[in-house]
């Protein structure tokens, strides 16, 4: 059906695969990928899956230059062609003392040296489980998770002022199981233990940076509450810890072997090859991009606040959830599909103007996240792989909807391709004056969560309220079964909740408009 158009075994194999991604009948040679409803995190696993399947890596950047089949084939061989052609999977780095941190942990490693332990970067993963449960064996399933998986038995240390990452042998984590099925409100107790325990720092030396907390509301009802620090633990990496908990968990109920093969990179393996490929000359290189993309961005975003900015933030936050009915979310998809965009891309552009209009600033400067997992020896891989990306937006001359959601487009395209520089050399060589109030580059952020639930029966999403904030505002976009939440996370230094929730009306009339 989608092949009645492939001229060869290879140009069929890869239309198969963005079939399979884009969940579409027919992809022709000359589509475009994002024009089709994909987004850069579809496109970072249609890569992966072509190097898995094809044993043909393709660079990020190069797809961009081309998002077709025609484009993916073309680089496929040209990679072929090449004298002398780099093996598909990255040799393992020669281990000779503790791994090094990755850039990323480094950085948090800093901030908690330099504010403490705060929780600003606790990455909580709840769920709701309805019916039958086997509590053991679900104790059981989550320490052999931690087992599996390096990242999630790493502590840090740290000698002559750098710091390394420390593996332990053992899965240590902290796991509590409460009952509050004789309470007078089981909801409330439960959702009020869920939001201590998301919200309690970790100690980064001693560790461990894994906790848990299973909630007893009735014999068939339990709360499962997983934290992970971020200094271990990315987004991608929730989705690869619930599918593998959720095959032991079976495996383990049911007296069977789940049969996971191993991940094929440990994070601490990664860590090592980035310290051996991000060398000072490949960072100037890559630094040549940001320098001209972010030429003349304002020193802070100056958005109005309730109170006085601290000289130092307390990352006390709150967090305010939106509901988007299907209704309201296919409305927006289908805009962006007509746009040949992205839900991300459309929402980011509403944001935007949020923020112009409450800031007066015609340059706006929007952190985000990039997935960078172009590898396939990487999509089950646990720790901190996701990379800083610095969004700017243009608004002067008051460009319409659709002018913004296009220079958006490109802007998130790009900065996904360029997304492998260490965002604290971007900061250092920015030389913007620092201010130990704001985050430097940029203060708000915005991010899309795809929707990644436990896959065993009765499990659903339960949603955390953490009591701490990262930045002066971030909204949090994600999928759910029917429709999408927007998660206002705000800085209780700066704002009231009146303040927010007036946000939250201005960005639903933006989308009705």
């Amino acid at each position: 059906m989608g092949d009645a158009h492939a001229t060869s075994p290879l140009e069929s194999a890869v239309a198969q695969i963005w079939r399979d991604i884009l969940k579409l009948d027919e992809v022709g040679p000359d589509d475009d990928f994002f024009t089709l409803g994909g987004d850069s995190l579809q496109a970072i696993e249609m890569l992966a899956a072509v190097d898995e399947v094809l044993m043909a890596p393709i660079d990020f950047p190069d797809f961009i230059d081309a998002p077709t089949v025609s484009g993916v084939l073309a680089s496929i061989e040209a990679w072929r062609r090449r004298p002398s052609v780099t093996p598909v999977s990255a040799p393992v780095v020669e281990s000779t003392g503790p791994p090094p941190c990755t850039f990323a942990q480094e950085r948090l490693w800093f901030l908690d040296q330099l504010a403490g332990p705060t929780g600003a970067y606790n990455m909580p993963l709840g769920t709701r489980i309805r019916g039958a449960l086997d509590a053991d064996a679900l104790e059981r399933a989550i320490r052999e998770v931690v087992r599996r998986h390096n990242a999630l038995r790493t502590t840090f240390a740290a000698e002559e002022g750098s710091p390394f990452q420390v593996v332990s042998d053992e899965p240590r984590f902290d796991f509590e199981h409460r009952n509050v099925s004789d309470d007078a409100d089981p909801e409330t107790a439960a959702q009020e233990a869920v939001d201590v325990v998301v919200s309690t720092p970790f100690d980064l030396e001693r560790g461990p940076l894994v906790r848990g907390l299973l909630v007893r509301l009735a014999a068939s009802d339990h709360v499962l509450e997983l934290v992970f620090d971020h200094a271990i633990c990315d987004g991608w990496s929730h989705a690869v810890i619930l599918d593998d908990l959720a095959k032991l968990y079976e495996g383990f109920r049911d007296s069977k072997d789940p049969g996971l093969a191993a991940p094929k990179v440990q994070y601490d393996d990664h860590a090592r090859r980035e310290r051996e490929r991000l060398t000072d000359a490949v960072i100037e290189d890559k630094l040549v991009y940001w320098r001209e993309r972010l030429a003349g961005i304002p020193a802070a975003l100056e958005l109005p606040t309730d109170r006085p900015r601290r000289p130092r933030p307390s990352f006390e936050g709150g967090t305010l959830r939106t509901h988007l009915p299907e209704t309201a979310a296919e409305a927006i998809r289908s805009f962006a599909r007509a746009e040949g965009t992205t839900l991300f891309v459309t929402l980011l552009a509403a944001y935007d103007v949020l923020l112009h209009r409450y800031s007066g600033q015609e340059t706006l400067v929007v952190g985000s996240t990039s997935a960078a997992r172009d590898r396939s020896e990487l999509k089950n891989s646990v720790g901190l792989y996701a990379s800083t990306i610095v969004l700017r937006a243009d608004i002067g001359g008051e460009p319409s909807f659709r002018m913004l959601v296009s220079q958006l487009r490109q802007t998130v395209l790009d900065a996904v391709a360029h997304s492998d520089l260490p965002f604290e050399r971007l900061v250092a060589d920015l030389t913007l004056e620092r201010d130990p109030s704001r985050h430097p580059v940029f203060q708000v952020f915005f991010a899309h969560v795809p929707r990644a639930p436990l896959t065993i029966e009765g499990a659903e999403p339960f949603n955390a309220s953490p009591s701490t904030a990262r930045f002066d505002l971030t909204v949090w976009v994600e999928e759910k079964i029917e429709g999408l939440d927007l998660v206002w996370e705000y800085s209780k230094d700066l704002f009231d909740t009146t303040t927010i929730e007036r946000y939250e009306r201005h960005f639903l009339l933006l989308l009705d408009a």
